[in-house]
């Protein structure tokens, strides 16, 4: 059965690498020094519209003026031409800006500029005044809040990875809000640089004339270090902590009763020293210390830093309600909730949006949860594996670079969410239906990514269900009441929607979360980086292609628990689910990988299974790298507020060869994972178990041998 499982899966993952490699998108050569756009000197005008673009403005914003200059006129320029478009600002904030798709060359170097001129000085509530830039690309801009006179602003980036793109220019975005001021725009351009153009660019690091924008890679010795020593210390922490743990786990002698409060065995010293609240509160020290230090000294004050800022802040100055329009955000709505209540806290402290005080002061929650998950973690495994497993446990979450990095670095939303998920599986492994119920809406609320165990979780109702009647009041009535209170708490976020016929906006951006080009997607080790191929590089086959491998993952997850119905291989079943989502699809999150490492180092120590635990030891070292070298490549080690979060190139030989690792891992996973939850074979981490096992075992041989 093993070797049918291992050819089962090296021939999957042929297949994967075939289409993979069939779904990218076919690229095209562009001439260089050749003009992109369709008229981008402004001068045709139909029917009081610009030829070649498309107008997008708020609520709030006046129509741009298309002002014509006649060629006899004084003011008549030639470099301008005998049109340019005038556009202002609202004093309740607007944003007005026109858009044009082009195609383009990958690995080519291009240069996008245009013309502008500030008239009155321009006030937003974001990083973009009058500007030009790219509308998938946030980091990829220029911009002016006053001049008087025509500037050239321009920007500079390398094409990776995508054949089209959307150029972008005017007064004021959805999250950068113009309350005041008037600009011209003229001469519009995109090209293609030559080859010699292009060294000189890369040679500058392509860095625009502010240093807000690094496409290349900027490597540090700050980085560098910072890489190794994350890399390198916690792979030798991480072996550690697996060997350490494997020895203590059956010889912990400090264990809580039913009654919950430590009963530890011994007198004295040894008493003191294994003292359960001794070691949760060196955990938590160490836990809080690196992230804080984290929040200090690493990225994470750069496009998405400020982008997060700006949004609280205009949450907290327009209402929480009417902000959920002018952004057109993809947060969670508990997200929402969490960025306009710090916006509001953020207001009298004076901390004011692109300050490291705000950006260190989002990070809050995220932290504030990682802390609360080492108390869950700490007591689960004290009560049922013991004091020294569960220190070892909670000092390696504590140090795990990639818990740190997705709070003490980029503060984001995910450790809430993923708090929320590991009560929700503990509650369902314990067959608590109302504490499951109201852990997985809350976990929901925080991170769409939990939405993936929603099949699972419903397969587990079911059977519940059926098997078990003293639930079947319970189950359908905290059902209707969490889908009841989930769109209850959405409604005000959705209530300027519903006069357009709306209701379900927040269903539609859970959607969106999913379906669009995630920003992170090329950063990860995966499938689709063994071949060179991104999110935002998949043609429509490719996409089909990843929705397949997310139904086939979601029906696996199914199956390893529905097969033997054991609700321990439940949070087993949690654990692979969310890795396969990760390895094996496209659209999705680098962030994903947190409530993987969480959840299935959970299960291997509950479990006492040492191949999980070996795969999840694995996977955290890869990650580590995946997520340090992310930080390296964009020089971000205390990069400050020009930082930015370089996006690793599909041809990076380091993004190719770990995804080969990472995807390797997870069929080693995967077989574990058939062979724990199907075949009901476990390889303990107590080798007294394990010997005992091998000694039936033979003397079970032996007794057919001689029969």
């Amino acid at each position: 059965m093993k070797y049918r499982i291992i050819i089962a899966i090296v021939l999957v993952a042929v297949l994967a690498v075939c289409l993979a490699g069939c779904a990218q998108n076919s690229s095209y050569q562009v001439d260089a020094d050749k003009e992109l756009l369709a008229v981008g000197n402004l001068e045709k005008v139909t029917d009081g519209k610009l030829e070649g673009w498309t107008l997008t403005t708020g609520d709030n914003a006046a129509n741009p003026t298309l002002v014509s200059i006649d060629k006899d006129s004084a003011a008549y320029d030639p470099a301008y031409g005998t049109r340019f478009a005038r556009i202002s600002a609202n004093v309740k904030g607007s944003y007005t800006y026109y858009s044009q798709q082009v195609s383009l060359e990958r690995g080519a170097v291009y240069r996008l500029s245009a013309s502008i001129r500030v008239t009155s000085s321009v006030i937003a509530g974001g990083t973009r005044s009058a500007y030009v830039g790219l509308k998938e690309y946030a980091y990829i801009f220029d911009s002016l809040a006053s001049s008087g006179e025509w500037k050239t602003a321009s920007v500079y980036f390398r094409n990776d990875a995508t054949d089209t793109v959307t150029v972008v220019w005017g007064l004021g975005s959805e999250d950068s809000l113009a309350t005041s001021g008037t600009a011209q725009f003229d001469n519009i351009s995109l090209v293609k640089l030559s080859d010699d153009e292009a060294e000189q660019v890369i040679a500058l690091s392509l860095k625009d004339g502010n240093g807000r924008y690094d496409t290349g890679y900027a490597k540090t010795v700050k980085d560098t270090v910072y890489l190794v020593l994350t890399t390198v210390l916690f792979a030798f922490l991480a072996a550690l902590a697996f060997f350490a743990i494997k020895h203590f786990i059956n010889k912990d002698n400090t264990i809580l009763p039913e009654g919950g409060d430590p009963a530890p065995q011994g007198t004295g010293k040894n008493k003191f020293w294994w003292s359960p609240t001794l070691w949760l509160v060196v955990s938590l020290l160490v836990g809080f210390g690196i992230r804080l230090a984290l929040s200090l000294t690493v990225f994470g004050y750069g496009p998405y830093g400020n982008q997060v800022a700006s949004d609280a802040a205009i949450m907290a100055e327009k209402g929480l309600f009417r902000s959920y329009v002018d952004i057109a955000n993809v947060y969670a709505p508990g997200a929402n909730y969490l960025l306009y209540i710090m916006g509001l806290i953020a207001i009298p402290l004076h901390l004011t949006q692109g300050t490291l005080g705000m950006a260190i002061f989002l990070k809050i929650p995220a932290i504030l949860a990682d802390l609360v998950l080492t108390v869950v973690l700490f007591s689960t495994l004290a009560k049922e594996k013991g004091v020294r497993t569960a220190t070892v446990a909670s000092l390696l979450f504590a140090v795990c670079p990639v818990t740190f990095a997705a709070s003490g670095v980029w503060g984001t939303f995910t450790p809430v969410g993923v708090l929320f998920l590991v009560l929700a599986l503990l509650a369902a492994r314990d067959r608590h239906i109302v504490k499951l119920t109201v852990f997985y809406g809350l976990s929901v609320l925080f991170m769409p990514e939990a939405l993936l165990l929603l099949p699972l979780l419903v397969a587990f109702a079911v059977v519940t269900y059926i098997k078990c009647p003293e639930t079947r009041i319970k189950i359908p009535v905290a059902a209707t009441v969490a889908i009841v209170a989930g769109y209850a708490l959405t409604v005000p976020l959705a209530i300027d929607y519903y006069v357009l016929g709306r209701p379900f906006i927040v269903l539609e951006r859970y959607i969106t979360y999913f379906t669009q080009n995630g920003y992170f997607a090329r950063n990860i080790f995966g499938l689709y980086g063994m071949v060179s191929v991104g999110a935002d590089t998949l043609n429509t086959t490719g996409k089909v292609f990843s929705a397949f491998f997310a139904v086939l993952v979601l029906s696996g997850g199914i199956a390893l628990y529905a097969i033997k119905r054991n609700r321990q291989d439940l949070i087993l079943a949690a654990g692979w689910s969310l890795a396969g989502v990760l390895v094996l699809c496209a659209h999705q999150d680098m962030w994903l990988v947190l409530p993987v490492l969480v959840v299935l180092g959970l299960y291997s120590l509950i479990a006492n299974e040492k191949r999980v635990g070996l795969a999840a030891t694995l996977w955290a070292v890869l990650a580590t790298l995946n997520v340090g070298y992310a930080l390296w490549v964009g020089g971000n080690v205390q990069g400050g507020l020009g930082s930015t979060a370089a996006v690793i190139s599909s041809s990076d030989p380091v993004l190719i060869t770990f995804s080969v690792l990472t995807t390797l891992v997870f069929g080693y996973l995967t077989y574990v994972a058939v062979d724990v939850c199907i075949l009901e074979r476990k390889l303990n981490f107590d080798p007294i178990s394990n010997s005992i096992e091998r000694c039936k075992k033979l003397l079970r041989i032996k007794d057919k041998e001689q029969s």
